[in-house]
Order: structure tokens, then sequence, then C-alpha cells
């Protein structure tokens, strides 16, 4: 009997769990700062901005998802919600995501609705001061 209470509450889980699937292009999206993987003192972000200056409505915000799958990780916008975007700088570590070891990799990837997938570049932060400098 308690064999099949666990199984019956482990199926019921399964069921609550649901994978959004991709609802913007990353091509459709106005960034100030295109997604890249951004490497500082070992450890790698994701890291993006949107743009708001698109001369129209303030752009609203789209939930960021993650997942693993056949070697590769991937991130990808939902559909835009209701909430306004206020521009601010992403930085977020895919440590959190357990994407460390597909960074090392080069498998980061974002996913796009037509399930293409673009790599997403990793810049070291010391070059991206280095070229400030110049």
């Amino acid at each position: 009997m308690k064999y099949f209470i666990a199984m019956a509450f482990l199926f019921s889980l399964a069921g609550c769990i649901h994978l959004e699937p991709p609802g913007v292009a990353l091509n459709d999206v106005r960034f100030a700062e295109s997604p890249y993987i951004l490497k500082r003192d070992g450890n790698y972000y994701l890291h993006y901005r949107i743009s708001l200056d698109d001369g129209h409505v303030k752009p609203v915000q789209m939930v960021l998802y993650a997942r693993k799958s056949d070697g590769k990780a991937y991130y990808w916008f939902s559909v835009p919600i209701s909430h306004p975007e206020y521009g601010q700088t992403i930085e977020r570590p895919l440590a959190c995501d357990g994407f460390t070891e597909y960074a090392e990799q080069n498998a980061v990837y974002w996913w796009n609705p037509d399930y293409s997938e673009t790599r997403l570049e990793i810049k070291e932060e010391s070059e991206l001061k280095h070229r400030l400098n110049r």
C-alpha cells in the first residue's frame, strides 16, 4: 500500500512539471547588450540587457527559462508577461542552473521558438576591460 501511495504521489508531481516552450526568438528581442556568457574569476554568467530605446511603448518582461539536454545547456524567453522591463543588466550565475560544465565545454545555447539554437559566445572579463581601456 505504501508503494502505491508513493507512486501516486510521484506521478502527480510529474504532471505538475511544465516546460514552457520558447516564446520569443533571440533575433526578435531588442537588446542593448545581446546575451553572451561572461567568464569572471573562473565563474560563468549569462549576461544581457534589454533595450528600452525603441521609440514606442516601454517593453515588457519575459520570463527566462533554463534546461539541460543532450550534452547542451539552453536558455530562452517565454512569451512577454505584463510587467514592465527596466533595462537592467542581467548577470545570472550559470552555477545556479548547473551549467558551469557546459560553459567550460562551450555548449551553452539560446533556444528559439522554431527550435533552432544559437551558441552563446563566451567573453573573458579581462578582454572586455582591455577593449574599454583602448
